[in-house]
């Protein structure tokens, strides 16, 4: 019984442990990013203003962890106010080009908050 409830112990133990490690890295390359980053923040800025909102809340933000040179690549998601007060969640991938320097935003998308299944 002790020898069982050990082993259970270990193996719980394991599970938990690979799942913290996956945690911050996605599968395809993505890191998760605190969303009190700059970076983060000003892409989060930036793809609010490329769709003609206000920003109510962030949610989640990553970075390609890629080695390629000049460039860094963020997909963020967000809370914000459009079209007549609504509320939507959005998502944005804000790519920044350091030589020469450029942002651009682009693969936005955004669906009414009253439209999903749960509230932030």
């Amino acid at each position: 019984m002790h020898q069982s409830s050990l082993g259970v112990l270990v193996l719980f133990s394991l599970i938990y442990l690979c799942i913290s490690v996956h945690v911050p890295f996605d599968l395809n390359g993505w890191k998760a990013l605190r969303l009190d980053n700059n970076r983060v923040q000003d892409s989060t800025n930036l793809a609010v203003e490329h769709l003609a909102g206000q920003l109510k809340q962030p949610i989640t933000a990553f970075k390609l962890e890629e080695n390629i040179p000049n460039w860094d690549l963020y997909r963020v998601s967000f809370i914000g106010t459009y079209f007549k007060g609504e509320e939507y969640e959005c998502h944005s991938d804000v790519v920044w080009i350091f030589n020469p320097f450029n942002v651009t935003v682009f693969n936005t998308g955004c669906l009414p908050t009253s439209q999903l299944n749960f509230k932030y």
